[in-house]
């Protein structure tokens, strides 16, 4: 549970500063455009993380691996091939948390579907208690 608060909060900041990063841009228009706040803040962290996932694998399977005793050949081969595997397992991650988002999402509609009505929950009865149910305006009023 703490990680998933964790997560949503660096989404949020991430959100927020990419937002604030937009309207500093476009309040500023093309006449005022700041080169180096582009270049500072918006273009050098996506270079830098672009070269990042293209500099660190290359690093590892040809610097590292043929240190540790492998073929040259065995190197070439997994460099060939681990690109593809990880895109690949990049979007089955993708897609794996969409589809628990997406349950997630239908598991709550259907349960505000069945106790929502409008702005007040019926025929709901909180069992944390033990045995005390909430009554709802609805059944007080059909009680009167």
């Amino acid at each position: 549970m703490t990680l998933n608060i964790l997560e949503i909060k660096l989404v949020y900041f991430e959100l927020s500063f990419m937002c604030c990063l937009g309207l500093q841009l476009y309040q500023g228009g093309i006449r005022n455009l700041n080169l180096t706040f582009v270049l500072k803040e918006v273009a050098w962290p996506v270079i830098v993380f672009l070269s990042l996932c293209i500099l660190v694998p290359y690093i590892v399977l040809m610097g590292v691996l043929p240190q540790t005793g492998f073929a040259y050949t065995t190197c070439l081969v997994s460099y060939r091939y681990f690109y593809p595997a990880l895109m690949l397992a990049a979007l089955s991650l993708s897609a794996i948390v969409f589809s628990i988002q997406q349950c997630r999402k239908l598991y709550n509609h259907i349960k505000n579907e069945k106790y929502l009505v409008g702005q007040q929950l019926v025929n709901y009865h909180n069992d944390i208690t033990g045995d005390a149910q909430l009554s709802t305006p609805i059944q007080e009023s059909r009680e009167r």
